[in-house]
C-alpha cells in the first residue's frame, strides 16, 4: 500500500520535468480530472481547478523535432469554476465557467498574449444502470460547450493568433457514457469514452474548424486511509486535422495521444476536499509538426453540501 502512494507521488513530481500535452488550441484546456460521477438527491458541488502549463518543444509525428525555432515558449495560466447538482437519485447537471490569466506565446523577437472569460459549458448526467448488489453503475451524459468569452482578440499592431484566443468561437458538442464498479473498501475501477463535435469557426477573422476528439480511458481509485485516495488514469486521446476555407486541410494538426495520468485527493472535514492533478504521455503522434508541453499541473478545491431537509 505505502509502495503505491510512492508511487504515485513519483510519477506527480516527475510530470513538473517530462510531460507532453496536446498542442495550444483556442478556448478552455481539457483538464479531465477524476471527480464525482453523479451526484445524490438534492445535493451541490462546486469547485475551483487551477490550471498551470508550460511548453518549449516541437514534435515532428513521434518525436521531438528540433529544426523549427519560430516559438521560444508558451504557457497559460488559467481557471474554471464548476457546480453541479443532482436534481433526482439519477439525474444530475453541471455548469462550469473559464478564466485565462494569460495564454501567451514567446516567438524570437516578439509575444502574443492573449487572456480574459473563456468557455462556458453545461453536462446533463443519467444514472441508466445502478446495481447495489453487482456495485456498478453505467452512466451517459451529453454537454456543449458555449462560446460566451473573448474571442478575436487584437494586441496593438495586430490580430492574436487563434492559439491565444481565450474562447473557442464556436459550439463543441459532447456525448458520452461513465462506468464504474466497485471491487472492494479500498478499490474501485471505472472507464469512460467521449466524442467531442466542434462547430465551424465564421468570425471577424477566423474562418477555422478544429477536428473530432475521441477520448477513451481507464481509471483506478485506490483509498490509503479514510480521507487519503489517489486515482490512476490510462487515457487514449484522438483528434482529427483541422480544416479552413473551402474545406482546405491543416496538415499539422490533429494527433494520437496515451498518457497516464495520476492524481491525489485528500478529503477534509465538513466535505471539503482538494486534489492534484497531472499527466504523463507513454505514446505521441502528431500529424506533421506540432508545439508540445513540457508540463502541466492541475490543483482542485471541491466541496459538496446536502441539501435534503
Amino acid at each position: 500500500m505505502q509502495k503505491l502512494a510512492i508511487f504515485v507521488v513519483i510519477l506527480i513530481i516527475q510530470s513538473f520535468a517530462v510531460v507532453y500535452g496536446q498542442y495550444l488550441a483556442a478556448g478552455n484546456p481539457q483538464l479531465n480530472m477524476a471527480e464525482p460521477s453523479v451526484l445524490s438527491d438534492k445535493e451541490l458541488a462546486f469547485s475551483l481547478t487551477y490550471f498551470h502549463g508550460y511548453a518549449n518543444k516541437y514534435f515532428y509525428e513521434d518525436h521531438v523535432f528540433n529544426n523549427l525555432k519560430t516559438i521560444k515558449s508558451a504557457y497559460t495560466n488559467y481557471a474554471v469554476f464548476k457546480s453541479a447538482y443532482g436534481f433526482t437519485p439519477k439525474l444530475s447537471a453541471s455548469v462550469e465557467l473559464g478564466y485565462f490569466f494569460n495564454k501567451t506565446i514567446n516567438y524570437q523577437d516578439s509575444s502574443q498574449n492573449g487572456h480574459g472569460l473563456g468557455d462556458a459549458a453545461v453536462y446533463m448526467r443519467y444514472r441508466l444502470i445502478y446495481s447495489k448488489n453487482a456495485k456498478f453503475i453505467m452512466l451517459p451524459f451529453v454537454g456543449i460547450k458555449l462560446p460566451i468569452g473573448f474571442f478575436d482578440q487584437k494586441s496593438a499592431i495586430l490580430n492574436l493568433p487563434i492559439e491565444v484566443q481565450p474562447a473557442s468561437g464556436n459550439f463543441k458538442y459532447m456525448t458520452g457514457i461513465y462506468m464504474s464498479k466497485v471491487i472492494n473498501d479500498k478499490l474501485s475501477v471505472a472507464s469512460l469514452c467521449s466524442y467531442e463535435y466542434a462547430q465551424l469557426i465564421d468570425s471577424e477573422n477566423f474562418y477555422y474548424k478544429y477536428g473530432d476528439q475521441w477520448m477513451l480511458s481507464f481509471l483506478a481509485n485506490y483509498k490509503f486511509s479514510e480521507r487519503l485516495s489517489s486515482d490512476l488514469q490510462f487515457r487514449f486521446e484522438t483528434k482529427d486535422k483541422s480544416h479552413l476555407a473551402l474545406s482546405k486541410i491543416i496538415e499539422s494538426s490533429g494527433y494520437k495521444i496515451l498518457l497516464v495520468c495520476p492524481q491525489i485527493t485528500y478529503d477534509f472535514i465538513n466535505n471539503w476536499q482538494i486534489s492534484v492533478y497531472t499527466q504523463l504521455p507513454l505514446y505521441r503522434y502528431y500529424n506533421g509538426t506540432q508545439l508540445s508541453s513540457c508540463f502541466s499541473v492541475s490543483v482542485r478545491i471541491l466541496k459538496k453540501l446536502d441539501l435534503k431537509f
